[in-house]
Protein backbone atom coordinates (compact mmCIF):
# COMPACT_ATOMS: atom_id res chain seq x y z
CA UNK A 1 0.00 0.00 0.00
CA UNK A 2 1.61 3.15 -1.15
CA UNK A 3 2.45 5.21 2.05
CA UNK A 4 4.34 7.98 0.55
CA UNK A 5 2.03 11.82 1.16
CA UNK A 6 4.40 13.58 -1.23
CA UNK A 7 3.28 11.96 -4.37
CA UNK A 8 1.02 13.29 -6.69
CA UNK A 9 -0.94 10.57 -7.79
CA UNK A 10 -1.70 7.89 -5.18
CA UNK A 11 -3.01 4.38 -5.85
CA UNK A 12 -4.69 2.60 -3.17
CA UNK A 13 -4.89 -1.32 -3.26
CA UNK A 14 -7.27 -2.86 -0.95
CA UNK A 15 -7.77 -6.16 -2.95
CA UNK A 16 -8.14 -9.22 -1.56
CA UNK A 17 -9.36 -8.33 2.31
CA UNK A 18 -5.47 -7.73 2.64
CA UNK A 19 -6.08 -5.12 5.28
CA UNK A 20 -5.22 -5.93 8.67
CA UNK A 21 -7.24 -5.60 11.77
CA UNK A 22 -4.48 -3.09 13.28
CA UNK A 23 -4.83 -0.63 9.94
CA UNK A 24 -8.84 -1.00 10.10
CA UNK A 25 -11.52 0.85 12.23
CA UNK A 26 -12.77 -2.78 14.03
CA UNK A 27 -9.14 -4.53 16.00
CA UNK A 28 -11.10 -7.04 17.82
CA UNK A 29 -10.17 -9.76 15.27
CA UNK A 30 -6.68 -11.04 13.39
CA UNK A 31 -8.31 -9.44 9.80
CA UNK A 32 -11.52 -8.42 8.96
CA UNK A 33 -13.78 -8.25 5.79
CA UNK A 34 -12.92 -4.70 4.71
CA UNK A 35 -16.06 -2.07 6.08
CA UNK A 36 -14.56 1.01 5.50
CA UNK A 37 -11.18 3.28 4.82
CA UNK A 38 -7.76 1.94 6.78
CA UNK A 39 -6.61 4.66 9.23
CA UNK A 40 -4.35 7.11 7.41
CA UNK A 41 -6.07 6.59 3.97
CA UNK A 42 -8.13 9.37 4.41
CA UNK A 43 -5.13 11.93 4.82
CA UNK A 44 -4.17 10.53 1.00
CA UNK A 45 -7.80 11.49 -0.21
CA UNK A 46 -7.01 14.13 -2.03
CA UNK A 47 -4.15 12.52 -3.82
CA UNK A 48 -5.75 8.95 -5.00
CA UNK A 49 -6.79 8.76 -8.21
CA UNK A 50 -7.19 4.84 -8.22
CA UNK A 51 -8.59 2.57 -5.63
CA UNK A 52 -9.63 -1.46 -5.70
CA UNK A 53 -11.57 -3.07 -3.46
CA UNK A 54 -11.72 -6.15 -5.80
CA UNK A 55 -12.87 -9.41 -3.66
CA UNK A 56 -13.54 -7.91 -0.12
CA UNK A 57 -17.66 -9.40 -0.09
CA UNK A 58 -18.73 -5.91 0.19
CA UNK A 59 -22.36 -5.02 -0.02
CA UNK A 60 -21.56 -1.40 0.41
CA UNK A 61 -18.57 0.67 -0.90
CA UNK A 62 -17.33 3.24 2.03
CA UNK A 63 -19.17 6.92 1.71
CA UNK A 64 -15.54 8.48 2.11
CA UNK A 65 -15.08 8.04 -1.89
CA UNK A 66 -17.33 10.91 -2.56
CA UNK A 67 -14.29 12.70 -0.30
CA UNK A 68 -11.34 11.93 -3.21
CA UNK A 69 -11.54 15.01 -5.88
CA UNK A 70 -9.08 13.34 -8.17
CA UNK A 71 -10.53 9.63 -7.92
CA UNK A 72 -10.19 8.47 -11.88
CA UNK A 73 -10.03 4.53 -11.74
CA UNK A 74 -12.34 2.37 -9.14
CA UNK A 75 -11.74 -1.20 -8.85
CA UNK A 76 -14.67 -3.09 -7.04
CA UNK A 77 -15.22 -6.39 -8.97
CA UNK A 78 -15.61 -9.74 -7.16
CA UNK A 79 -18.10 -8.32 -4.29
CA UNK A 80 -21.78 -8.08 -3.10
CA UNK A 81 -23.02 -4.73 -4.67
CA UNK A 82 -26.14 -3.92 -5.59
CA UNK A 83 -25.44 -0.22 -5.62
CA UNK A 84 -22.95 2.78 -4.97
CA UNK A 85 -22.59 5.89 -2.80
CA UNK A 86 -22.88 8.82 -5.21
CA UNK A 87 -19.97 9.66 -6.91
CA UNK A 88 -21.60 12.15 -9.41
CA UNK A 89 -19.22 14.77 -8.93
CA UNK A 90 -16.18 12.96 -9.38
CA UNK A 91 -14.11 12.84 -12.27
CA UNK A 92 -14.37 9.08 -12.97
CA UNK A 93 -13.38 7.83 -16.19
CA UNK A 94 -13.31 3.68 -15.29
CA UNK A 95 -15.59 1.73 -12.79
CA UNK A 96 -15.11 -1.79 -12.56
CA UNK A 97 -18.13 -4.08 -11.02
CA UNK A 98 -17.88 -7.21 -12.23
CA UNK A 99 -18.61 -10.10 -10.39
CA UNK A 100 -21.46 -8.62 -8.04
CA UNK A 101 -25.13 -8.75 -7.66
CA UNK A 102 -26.82 -5.58 -9.91
CA UNK A 103 -30.10 -6.34 -11.10
CA UNK A 104 -31.96 -4.54 -13.13
CA UNK A 105 -34.36 -2.81 -11.21
CA UNK A 106 -31.05 -1.57 -9.23
CA UNK A 107 -29.39 -0.56 -11.97
CA UNK A 108 -30.92 2.81 -13.09
CA UNK A 109 -30.46 4.11 -9.41
CA UNK A 110 -26.77 3.34 -9.04
CA UNK A 111 -25.75 4.74 -12.99
CA UNK A 112 -27.84 7.93 -11.57
CA UNK A 113 -24.54 7.68 -8.68
CA UNK A 114 -22.03 7.58 -11.64
CA UNK A 115 -20.75 11.23 -13.30
CA UNK A 116 -21.91 11.76 -16.74
CA UNK A 117 -17.79 12.14 -17.75
CA UNK A 118 -17.67 7.97 -17.35
CA UNK A 119 -15.68 6.35 -20.48
CA UNK A 120 -15.37 2.84 -19.44
CA UNK A 121 -18.12 0.33 -17.39
CA UNK A 122 -17.61 -3.02 -16.60
CA UNK A 123 -21.07 -4.87 -15.53
CA UNK A 124 -19.96 -8.44 -16.27
CA UNK A 125 -20.99 -11.37 -14.40
CA UNK A 126 -23.85 -9.67 -12.43
CA UNK A 127 -27.68 -10.37 -12.24
CA UNK A 128 -28.66 -8.30 -15.71
CA UNK A 129 -31.49 -10.56 -17.95
CA UNK A 130 -33.51 -7.50 -19.68
CA UNK A 131 -31.16 -6.46 -23.13
CA UNK A 132 -33.81 -4.18 -24.42
CA UNK A 133 -37.54 -4.66 -23.25
CA UNK A 134 -39.58 -2.38 -20.49
CA UNK A 135 -36.65 -0.15 -20.36
CA UNK A 136 -33.96 -2.70 -20.32
CA UNK A 137 -30.09 -2.43 -20.01
CA UNK A 138 -29.83 -0.73 -23.52
CA UNK A 139 -31.90 2.34 -22.15
CA UNK A 140 -30.57 2.34 -18.54
CA UNK A 141 -27.18 2.82 -20.14
CA UNK A 142 -27.72 5.24 -22.88
CA UNK A 143 -29.31 7.37 -20.24
CA UNK A 144 -27.18 7.02 -17.97
CA UNK A 145 -23.77 7.45 -19.39
CA UNK A 146 -23.82 9.90 -22.26
CA UNK A 147 -20.20 9.77 -22.59
CA UNK A 148 -19.56 5.88 -22.41
CA UNK A 149 -17.22 4.44 -24.89
CA UNK A 150 -15.99 0.78 -23.37
CA UNK A 151 -18.95 -1.64 -21.94
CA UNK A 152 -18.47 -5.00 -20.53
CA UNK A 153 -21.43 -6.75 -20.29
CA UNK A 154 -20.62 -11.14 -20.56
CA UNK A 155 -21.41 -13.43 -17.89
CA UNK A 156 -24.82 -11.69 -17.37
CA UNK A 157 -28.46 -13.97 -18.02
CA UNK A 158 -28.97 -11.58 -20.91
CA UNK A 159 -25.88 -12.42 -23.01
CA UNK A 160 -28.34 -15.78 -23.68
CA UNK A 161 -29.97 -14.09 -26.48
CA UNK A 162 -29.26 -14.83 -30.17
CA UNK A 163 -29.53 -11.12 -31.20
CA UNK A 164 -26.78 -10.26 -28.55
CA UNK A 165 -24.14 -8.40 -29.52
CA UNK A 166 -25.97 -6.85 -32.26
CA UNK A 167 -28.98 -5.63 -30.48
CA UNK A 168 -26.35 -3.82 -28.37
CA UNK A 169 -24.29 -2.28 -31.35
CA UNK A 170 -27.05 -1.12 -33.73
CA UNK A 171 -28.50 0.84 -30.75
CA UNK A 172 -27.98 4.48 -30.23
CA UNK A 173 -26.01 3.49 -27.27
CA UNK A 174 -23.62 1.23 -29.25
CA UNK A 175 -23.37 3.55 -31.95
CA UNK A 176 -20.83 5.55 -29.17
CA UNK A 177 -18.93 2.26 -27.96
CA UNK A 178 -15.28 1.34 -29.08
CA UNK A 179 -15.25 -1.68 -27.30
CA UNK A 180 -17.61 -4.19 -26.31
CA UNK A 181 -16.98 -6.62 -24.07
CA UNK A 182 -13.10 -6.29 -24.97
CA UNK A 183 -13.44 -6.60 -28.31
CA UNK A 184 -13.59 -3.89 -31.02
CA UNK A 185 -17.21 -2.50 -31.60
CA UNK A 186 -16.77 -1.20 -35.31
CA UNK A 187 -16.45 -3.96 -36.97
CA UNK A 188 -19.14 -6.09 -35.23
CA UNK A 189 -21.63 -3.13 -35.98
CA UNK A 190 -20.48 -3.13 -39.43
CA UNK A 191 -21.11 -6.83 -39.82
CA UNK A 192 -24.72 -6.79 -37.34
CA UNK A 193 -25.77 -3.58 -39.67
CA UNK A 194 -24.88 -6.04 -42.69
CA UNK A 195 -27.11 -8.92 -41.55
CA UNK A 196 -30.19 -6.56 -40.68
CA UNK A 197 -30.39 -4.95 -44.13
CA UNK A 198 -30.20 -8.75 -45.57
CA UNK A 199 -33.13 -9.32 -43.37
CA UNK A 200 -34.86 -6.67 -44.59
CA UNK A 201 -33.97 -6.93 -48.23
CA UNK A 202 -35.99 -10.32 -47.83
CA UNK A 203 -39.05 -8.92 -46.28
CA UNK A 204 -39.19 -6.19 -48.92
CA UNK A 205 -39.37 -8.95 -51.42
CA UNK A 206 -41.75 -11.26 -49.72
CA UNK A 207 -43.99 -8.15 -48.97
CA UNK A 208 -43.82 -6.74 -52.32
CA UNK A 209 -43.05 -3.62 -51.05
CA UNK A 210 -41.65 -0.95 -53.64
CA UNK A 211 -37.97 -0.12 -52.33
CA UNK A 212 -37.27 3.64 -51.69
CA UNK A 213 -34.07 4.93 -52.78
CA UNK A 214 -32.19 6.90 -49.96
CA UNK A 215 -28.63 7.92 -49.26
CA UNK A 216 -26.74 7.50 -46.07
CA UNK A 217 -23.99 9.95 -44.58
CA UNK A 218 -21.43 9.22 -47.01
CA UNK A 219 -24.03 9.35 -49.76
CA UNK A 220 -23.88 6.09 -50.93
CA UNK A 221 -26.95 5.10 -52.72
CA UNK A 222 -28.81 2.19 -51.91
CA UNK A 223 -32.33 0.83 -51.82
CA UNK A 224 -34.40 -0.34 -48.97
CA UNK A 225 -38.03 0.02 -47.61
CA UNK A 226 -40.72 2.73 -46.68
CA UNK A 227 -40.50 0.72 -43.78
CA UNK A 228 -36.92 -0.12 -42.98
CA UNK A 229 -36.82 4.07 -43.56
CA UNK A 230 -39.15 4.74 -41.07
CA UNK A 231 -37.38 1.96 -38.49
CA UNK A 232 -33.96 3.70 -38.90
CA UNK A 233 -35.33 6.86 -37.96
CA UNK A 234 -36.36 5.54 -35.48
CA UNK A 235 -33.40 3.54 -34.01
CA UNK A 236 -31.20 7.28 -34.70
CA UNK A 237 -33.49 9.08 -32.42
CA UNK A 238 -32.86 9.55 -28.51
CA UNK A 239 -34.64 6.55 -26.58
CA UNK A 240 -37.45 7.27 -24.51
CA UNK A 241 -37.39 6.27 -20.76
CA UNK A 242 -38.88 2.73 -20.81
CA UNK A 243 -41.64 1.89 -18.31
CA UNK A 244 -41.34 0.27 -14.74
CA UNK A 245 -39.92 -3.03 -15.06
CA UNK A 246 -41.80 -5.85 -13.80
CA UNK A 247 -39.21 -8.18 -12.41
CA UNK A 248 -41.43 -11.39 -13.38
CA UNK A 249 -39.13 -13.28 -15.93
CA UNK A 250 -40.80 -12.46 -19.47
CA UNK A 251 -37.26 -13.47 -21.85
CA UNK A 252 -37.11 -16.80 -22.74
CA UNK A 253 -34.29 -18.08 -24.72
CA UNK A 254 -34.41 -21.42 -26.52
CA UNK A 255 -31.23 -23.80 -26.14
CA UNK A 256 -30.66 -26.35 -28.64
CA UNK A 257 -28.65 -29.28 -27.29
CA UNK A 258 -27.11 -31.42 -30.28
CA UNK A 259 -26.13 -35.13 -28.99
CA UNK A 260 -23.80 -36.83 -32.25
CA UNK A 261 -22.12 -39.34 -30.59
CA UNK A 262 -20.49 -41.56 -28.00
CA UNK A 263 -17.57 -43.85 -27.71
CA UNK A 264 -15.66 -45.99 -25.69
CA UNK A 265 -18.24 -48.51 -24.90
CA UNK A 266 -16.61 -52.12 -24.46
CA UNK A 267 -16.90 -54.73 -26.35
CA UNK A 268 -20.86 -56.53 -26.17
CA UNK A 269 -21.16 -59.41 -24.22
CA UNK A 270 -18.04 -58.44 -22.44
CA UNK A 271 -19.81 -59.01 -19.22
CA UNK A 272 -21.65 -56.03 -18.59
CA UNK A 273 -25.20 -57.43 -18.74
CA UNK A 274 -24.21 -59.90 -15.66
CA UNK A 275 -23.07 -56.77 -13.51
CA UNK A 276 -26.83 -55.95 -13.89
CA UNK A 277 -28.47 -59.24 -13.14
CA UNK A 278 -29.82 -57.55 -9.59
CA UNK A 279 -32.75 -56.33 -8.29
CA UNK A 280 -32.54 -53.04 -10.33
CA UNK A 281 -33.50 -54.99 -13.85
CA UNK A 282 -36.22 -56.97 -14.69
CA UNK A 283 -34.56 -59.69 -16.38
CA UNK A 284 -36.87 -62.48 -16.72
CA UNK A 285 -35.99 -65.44 -14.36
CA UNK A 286 -34.50 -68.46 -15.85
CA UNK A 287 -37.50 -70.74 -17.02
CA UNK A 288 -38.07 -74.57 -16.39
CA UNK A 289 -36.00 -77.53 -17.67
CA UNK A 290 -37.09 -77.60 -21.58
CA UNK A 291 -38.27 -74.49 -21.98
CA UNK A 292 -36.34 -71.71 -24.01
CA UNK A 293 -34.21 -69.66 -21.98
CA UNK A 294 -34.67 -65.32 -21.84
CA UNK A 295 -31.78 -63.79 -22.43
CA UNK A 296 -31.13 -60.19 -23.36
CA UNK A 297 -30.55 -60.56 -26.95
CA UNK A 298 -28.47 -57.44 -27.15
CA UNK A 299 -27.24 -54.56 -24.96
CA UNK A 300 -28.85 -51.25 -24.92
CA UNK A 301 -27.71 -47.54 -23.61
CA UNK A 302 -29.86 -44.36 -23.15
CA UNK A 303 -29.07 -40.78 -22.03
CA UNK A 304 -31.17 -38.98 -19.76
CA UNK A 305 -30.16 -34.70 -19.47
CA UNK A 306 -31.66 -32.39 -17.14
CA UNK A 307 -31.59 -28.73 -16.76
CA UNK A 308 -33.72 -26.61 -13.95
CA UNK A 309 -36.48 -28.34 -13.91
CA UNK A 310 -37.16 -29.90 -17.23
CA UNK A 311 -35.18 -33.11 -18.50
CA UNK A 312 -35.32 -35.38 -21.85
CA UNK A 313 -34.79 -38.91 -22.57
CA UNK A 314 -33.31 -40.37 -25.84
CA UNK A 315 -34.86 -43.37 -26.94
CA UNK A 316 -32.88 -46.32 -26.83
CA UNK A 317 -29.21 -46.63 -28.64
CA UNK A 318 -27.61 -50.03 -29.92
CA UNK A 319 -24.61 -51.05 -28.06
CA UNK A 320 -21.86 -50.80 -30.26
CA UNK A 321 -17.88 -49.14 -29.70
CA UNK A 322 -19.43 -46.07 -31.53
CA UNK A 323 -22.90 -45.18 -30.78
CA UNK A 324 -24.51 -43.06 -33.44
CA UNK A 325 -26.79 -40.62 -30.73
CA UNK A 326 -28.36 -38.62 -33.87
CA UNK A 327 -30.32 -36.84 -30.70
CA UNK A 328 -31.82 -33.35 -30.84
CA UNK A 329 -32.87 -31.62 -27.33
CA UNK A 330 -34.90 -28.17 -27.17
CA UNK A 331 -35.48 -26.59 -24.50
CA UNK A 332 -36.93 -22.90 -23.69
CA UNK A 333 -36.59 -21.56 -20.72
CA UNK A 334 -36.41 -18.45 -18.59
CA UNK A 335 -33.05 -16.63 -18.89
CA UNK A 336 -32.41 -16.26 -15.28
CA UNK A 337 -29.54 -15.92 -13.22
CA UNK A 338 -30.13 -19.93 -12.69
CA UNK A 339 -29.85 -20.61 -15.82
CA UNK A 340 -26.61 -18.54 -16.20
CA UNK A 341 -25.10 -20.51 -13.32
CA UNK A 342 -26.18 -23.92 -14.98
CA UNK A 343 -24.12 -23.06 -17.85
CA UNK A 344 -21.10 -21.99 -15.81
CA UNK A 345 -20.75 -24.29 -13.55
CA UNK A 346 -21.96 -27.21 -14.85
CA UNK A 347 -24.90 -28.63 -13.75
CA UNK A 348 -26.49 -29.99 -16.35
CA UNK A 349 -26.16 -33.56 -16.21
CA UNK A 350 -26.07 -36.00 -19.38
CA UNK A 351 -26.96 -39.69 -17.17
CA UNK A 352 -26.04 -42.58 -19.18
CA UNK A 353 -27.33 -46.10 -18.62
CA UNK A 354 -27.27 -49.15 -19.17
CA UNK A 355 -30.71 -50.62 -20.33
CA UNK A 356 -32.00 -54.44 -19.30
CA UNK A 357 -33.57 -55.86 -21.97
CA UNK A 358 -34.94 -59.26 -21.77
CA UNK A 359 -36.46 -61.77 -24.90
CA UNK A 360 -40.58 -60.89 -24.06
CA UNK A 361 -41.81 -63.39 -22.14
CA UNK A 362 -44.66 -63.64 -24.96
CA UNK A 363 -42.29 -64.96 -27.44
CA UNK A 364 -41.09 -67.87 -25.52
CA UNK A 365 -44.58 -68.90 -25.00
CA UNK A 366 -45.60 -68.41 -28.31
CA UNK A 367 -43.41 -71.09 -28.98
CA UNK A 368 -44.00 -73.33 -27.21
CA UNK A 369 -47.99 -73.38 -28.13
CA UNK A 370 -46.61 -73.93 -31.62
CA UNK A 371 -44.86 -77.16 -30.44
CA UNK A 372 -45.82 -80.60 -31.99
CA UNK A 373 -45.04 -82.30 -28.99
CA UNK A 374 -47.34 -80.07 -26.48
CA UNK A 375 -48.09 -82.00 -22.98
CA UNK A 376 -50.31 -81.50 -20.33
CA UNK A 377 -47.69 -80.46 -17.90
CA UNK A 378 -46.59 -78.00 -20.91
CA UNK A 379 -50.49 -76.39 -20.65
CA UNK A 380 -49.71 -75.63 -16.91
CA UNK A 381 -46.69 -74.31 -17.21
CA UNK A 382 -48.09 -72.12 -19.93
CA UNK A 383 -51.13 -70.63 -18.02
CA UNK A 384 -48.71 -69.61 -15.36
CA UNK A 385 -46.13 -67.50 -17.49
CA UNK A 386 -49.02 -65.97 -19.37
CA UNK A 387 -49.63 -64.88 -15.82
CA UNK A 388 -46.91 -63.92 -15.36
CA UNK A 389 -46.50 -62.08 -18.45
CA UNK A 390 -48.80 -59.06 -17.87
CA UNK A 391 -47.19 -55.97 -18.79
CA UNK A 392 -44.43 -54.28 -15.78
CA UNK A 393 -43.32 -51.03 -15.79
CA UNK A 394 -39.62 -51.52 -16.50
CA UNK A 395 -37.06 -50.48 -13.46
CA UNK A 396 -34.26 -47.72 -14.45
CA UNK A 397 -31.50 -49.89 -15.63
CA UNK A 398 -28.23 -49.72 -13.80
CA UNK A 399 -26.25 -46.19 -14.14
CA UNK A 400 -23.25 -46.07 -16.24
CA UNK A 401 -21.84 -41.89 -15.53
CA UNK A 402 -22.72 -38.49 -15.31
CA UNK A 403 -21.38 -35.86 -17.64
CA UNK A 404 -21.62 -32.27 -16.39
CA UNK A 405 -20.01 -30.10 -19.39
CA UNK A 406 -19.96 -26.33 -18.91
CA UNK A 407 -21.30 -23.74 -21.43
CA UNK A 408 -19.05 -20.99 -20.60
CA UNK A 409 -18.58 -19.85 -24.20
CA UNK A 410 -22.00 -19.07 -24.51
CA UNK A 411 -22.23 -16.33 -21.76
CA UNK A 412 -19.16 -14.41 -23.54
CA UNK A 413 -21.36 -13.66 -26.87
CA UNK A 414 -21.04 -16.72 -28.58
CA UNK A 415 -24.07 -18.28 -30.22
CA UNK A 416 -23.16 -22.19 -30.76
CA UNK A 417 -20.48 -24.42 -28.86
CA UNK A 418 -19.60 -27.48 -29.71
CA UNK A 419 -16.97 -29.77 -27.31
CA UNK A 420 -16.26 -33.46 -26.14
CA UNK A 421 -16.86 -34.47 -22.76
CA UNK A 422 -15.66 -37.34 -21.10
CA UNK A 423 -16.37 -39.43 -18.21
CA UNK A 424 -14.74 -42.58 -16.71
CA UNK A 425 -16.89 -45.51 -15.74
CA UNK A 426 -16.48 -48.09 -13.42
CA UNK A 427 -19.07 -51.00 -12.85
CA UNK A 428 -19.62 -53.28 -9.63
CA UNK A 429 -18.61 -56.86 -9.99
CA UNK A 430 -21.45 -59.41 -10.99
CA UNK A 431 -23.19 -61.26 -8.51
CA UNK A 432 -22.05 -64.51 -7.14
CA UNK A 433 -24.61 -66.84 -9.00
CA UNK A 434 -25.18 -70.70 -7.30
CA UNK A 435 -22.52 -73.27 -8.49
CA UNK A 436 -20.13 -70.23 -10.34
CA UNK A 437 -17.29 -68.92 -9.17
CA UNK A 438 -17.36 -64.84 -8.35
CA UNK A 439 -16.36 -63.27 -11.52
CA UNK A 440 -13.57 -61.35 -11.78
CA UNK A 441 -13.99 -57.26 -11.64
CA UNK A 442 -15.20 -55.35 -14.90
CA UNK A 443 -12.35 -53.14 -16.19
CA UNK A 444 -12.93 -49.09 -15.98
CA UNK A 445 -13.14 -47.46 -19.23
CA UNK A 446 -14.15 -44.08 -20.43
CA UNK A 447 -16.92 -42.43 -22.35
CA UNK A 448 -16.47 -40.04 -24.91
CA UNK A 449 -19.93 -37.96 -25.66
CA UNK A 450 -19.74 -35.06 -28.81
CA UNK A 451 -22.33 -32.48 -28.05
CA UNK A 452 -23.26 -28.62 -29.20
CA UNK A 453 -25.46 -26.55 -27.48
CA UNK A 454 -26.98 -23.66 -30.08
CA UNK A 455 -28.97 -20.04 -29.10
CA UNK A 456 -31.60 -20.75 -31.16
CA UNK A 457 -32.95 -17.37 -32.71
CA UNK A 458 -36.47 -15.68 -31.47
CA UNK A 459 -39.38 -16.95 -33.21
CA UNK A 460 -40.86 -14.42 -35.87
CA UNK A 461 -44.04 -13.95 -36.86
CA UNK A 462 -44.59 -15.56 -40.42
CA UNK A 463 -44.19 -12.84 -43.44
Amino acid sequence: MPRDRGASNVRLDLTHRSVAAAECAAEEEPYVSLTGFPRGALALSANLTEISFVGNGLFLLPAELASCPRLRRLCAGANSLTSLPDLSRLPLVHVGLAGNRIDDAGLPSLLAHLPDCLLSLDLSLNRLEILKNGGGVITSLHEGCPSLKQLGLSGNPLVLCSSYPEDVLVSPLGERLLLLDGAEAAPARETALAAAAEVEAAVTVARGVEPVVVADNEGVIEQVSAEGVAARETARAPLEPGPELNMTPTEFVTLRFSLTELTGLPEAGSGLQDACADNSFDVAAPPADGLTPSACSNERVQVRMHLLDQGRSSAPLAWGSTVAIGETFDLTLPRTVALRDSLAIGSIAFEWTLLPIAQPASETIEAISASPTETAGDVARLDGMRAEAAPTVPREGLALCSMLPTWRPLLHGKKIHSQRVIASVQLPAPPKRPGEKRLNKIKPFELSMAISCTILPEATQDL
